[in-house]
């Protein structure tokens, strides 16, 4: 399957999305979220001063998954936000998700509401 993203004005289909935030004071753009169709998400900080990059989290998923050998739940559409550093997640089974993260060189945060 794929899910439908959005972003401002634009929009594509797609089996994941990867978000790209810069690091304050630096020119610099590193990966910090990246959001599977299947609901898998896993987020990471921005490296500390001096190293190139740092390693993912653990995913977690987003969103109502039934228990399952492989438990997962089937995103239908993504609309990010830039500007309030969010995304709602609507999912093919009815419902929705509203997701505010944060980056820094400390941590990378999501504050989810299903």
């Amino acid at each position: 399957f794929s899910m439908n993203v959005s972003v401002e004005d634009d929009a594509a289909s797609g089996h994941y999305l990867r978000w790209y935030r810069k690091i304050a004071g630096a020119n610099s753009w590193p990966q910090f979220l990246v959001l599977y169709q299947d609901g898998n998400m896993r987020l990471k900080p921005h490296p500390p001063v001096g190293r190139a990059d740092v390693c993912f989290s653990s995913s977690v998923i987003i969103g109502p998954a039934a228990p399952n050998t492989r438990p997962y739940v089937d995103i239908e559409e993504v609309d990010v936000s830039p500007s309030t550093s969010s995304l709602r997640i609507t999912y093919r089974s009815g419902g929705e998700a509203e997701l505010n993260v944060s980056v820094d060189r400390v941590e990378a945060v999501a504050d989810v509401e299903v």
